[in-house]
């Protein structure tokens, strides 16, 4: 987003995380929770859900977001990218929240850096 702030103003930075919230929500399940933690971060909670099938729905959301443009006649389509980190958390005593959270962010740091 700073890229896109930086070239085309904030005003189309603003559309992009709009783009962006809004595509996760429409991928997401009844189910789940969309939120942004960060200037430019999302988690989304997937209750019930196993790695594998987060791992999908990470390459789906990555896919919908790389091949988004946002509506924007100075902007070029194709601006949007998207690293995501995925963890996953059975209920038990053990588990934590800040675990996960934790978790996710290395995996999105990891891929971040590819």
């Amino acid at each position: 987003f700073k890229r896109i702030n930086d070239t085309y103003g904030h005003e189309v930075g603003d559309k992009a995380i709009k783009h962006v919230a809004t595509l996760l929500q429409q991928k997401s399940r009844g189910s789940d929770h969309v939120a942004r933690v960060g200037g430019e971060e999302f988690v989304l909670l997937l209750p019930d859900t196993d790695t594998a099938k987060a791992l999908a729905l990470a390459e789906q959301l990555q896919g919908s977001i790389n091949a988004a443009g946002i509506e924007n006649s100075g902007a070029a389509s194709g601006l949007l990218s998207a690293s995501i980190g995925v963890a996953t958390m059975s209920a038990s005593p053990e588990g934590s929240g800040h675990r996960l959270v934790d978790g996710a962010y290395q995996n999105l740091l990891v891929r971040k850096s590819r």
